[in-house]
């Protein structure tokens, strides 16, 4: 009608934003902690963690947190790595085994990881295969065929891999008789370093009586060259010529920051400090034949020796302050495992085991092979993982098919829960 005023319809009365959460996400950080500290694994965690934003932060944002966690929550073992160097040809990459019987949350992160590191074929330059050297804290060290590029790499997040180049002319310039060049070691920065995702490659090379390391930084991508150093205290192996170069087992074990190499009697071995990069002799505290050993750390940390005999004895030696202050491997406890082989292997164990192999120490747990008497053809080797705290048997098995070396991968604390670097850090700040 004329003269009518039209009124627009009542605008909706818009809801107040909420000021406090709801669900999951409104839990307070300390509540969460509490819970999460109940799950069974590390790798549980990553998978609640990442559920929801707030989560993620209430994890990667505590350091008091991640502590607390480590020290009730052993890492997952989540499988091990093998490679065949001497097999004609040579594999082209490493074999991996997945931890038999482990948890649901496990199993799906090696289904989510590149643990055949399958990324590594797409690089197209230089040889194909790829030989493992170290794997400690969740990352594989890895040289190219052409031995000229090498590798660290994460298989739970491949595309943090980095390559670098190495050449070992260098390393031998200067050599008495036939140089023997190393293995690399891995040696991985700590979470309360500068910044922990920072990695040095350490690799060592021995003419008849000198040793000399050579040491790469990811922190400025070059190589730092040392003088040689003469160690060399007792004659070449029997059999072998004045002028040997074997008196260094191809070996390289690691702990707290020291490094490992034995000669070949093994009476003696050479220890590498990398904080000073000093080398020294050091004697073996116990120099038996029927005995195999290895060198690692305890799951507090602490570094230790375990040692395997044909008795189906193992002894733990850890390093420790002396009567004298001085530090020493000082014996520790010792157990019987013929009893934890039956448990395990069942009643078939004795019949074709006559004794135990030391593979690797790590994070707590010994890794050991059993060996077969030699007329037993066909008979089954195993690999088997022995808790330090507790000098049992994990029910974690790996058949042994050949005379490889192994590398047990072990799950590390991803980067995305580290929150107190990068990007957590600008926005939540660091406890």
């Amino acid at each position: 009608m004329t003269g009518e005023v039209s009124h627009p319809p009542p605008a909706k009365r818009q809801k107040k934003p909420s000021t406090t959460g709801s669900g999951a996400s409104s839990l307070g950080d300390d509540l969460l902690h509490e819970i999460f500290l109940r799950l069974p694994s590390l790798a549980t965690l990553v998978r609640a963690a990442h559920t929801c934003r707030s989560w993620r932060r209430a994890v990667a944002s505590c350091r008091a947190f991640r502590r607390r966690f480590r020290a009730t929550h052993p890492a997952p073992h989540l499988g091990l790595y093998s490679f065949q160097a001497s097999a004609a040809p040579p594999a082209a990459f490493p074999s991996f085994a997945p931890t038999r019987f482990a948890g649901k949350d496990q199993a799906a992160a090696v289904r989510g990881g590149d643990f055949f590191l399958t990324s590594l074929e797409e690089r197209s330059d230089g040889a194909h295969g790829w030989e493992i050297h170290d794997c400690h804290g969740g990352y594989v060290l890895l040289c190219n065929g052409d031995q000229k590029t090498m590798c660290v790499i994460n298989p739970l997040a491949p595309r943090s891999r980095r390559f670098f180049q190495f050449s070992y002319k260098d390393m031998i310039d200067g050599h008495r008789g036939i140089p023997v060049l190393h293995k690399a070691c891995l040696l991985l920065a700590s979470e309360e370093d500068e910044d922990p995702f920072s990695f040095r490659v350490v690799r060592i090379a021995n003419d008849e009586s000198r040793l000399r390391a050579k040491v790469f930084s990811s922190d400025t991508q070059e190589w730092s060259l040392y003088p040689w150093v003469h160690l060399r205290e007792e004659g070449p192996p029997a059999g072998s010529g004045p002028g040997s170069t074997s008196w260094l087992l191809r070996t390289n074990m690691q702990a707290n920051g020291f490094m490992y190499w034995i000669y070949t009697t093994q009476r003696r071995m050479v220890t590498l400090d990398t904080a000073t990069m000093s080398f020294s002799v050091d004697e073996l505290p116990i120099c038996r034949g029927d005995s195999t050993f290895s060198i690692g750390e305890t799951s507090n940390g602490e570094s230790c020796i375990l040692y395997a005999f044909n008795d189906f004895r193992v002894r733990v030696l850890p390093r420790e302050i002396n009567t004298d202050g001085v530090q020493k491997w000082l014996l520790g406890k010792s157990e019987q495992l013929e009893t934890e082989l039956h448990r395990v292997l069942g009643k078939q164990a004795m019949k074709y085991c006559y004794g135990l192999q030391v593979v690797a120490v790590r994070d707590g747990f010994a890794y050991l092979a059993t060996l077969n008497k030699l007329h037993c053809a066909g008979a089954k080797s195993w690999i088997l993982s022995l808790s330090l705290e507790t000098m049992k048997l994990q029910d974690t098995l790996f058949e042994r098919t050949s005379q490889s070396c192994f590398y047990p991968y072990v799950m590390s604390w991803p980067s995305t829960l580290l929150g107190n670097y990068g990007f957590f850090a600008l926005e939540y700040g660091n406890t």
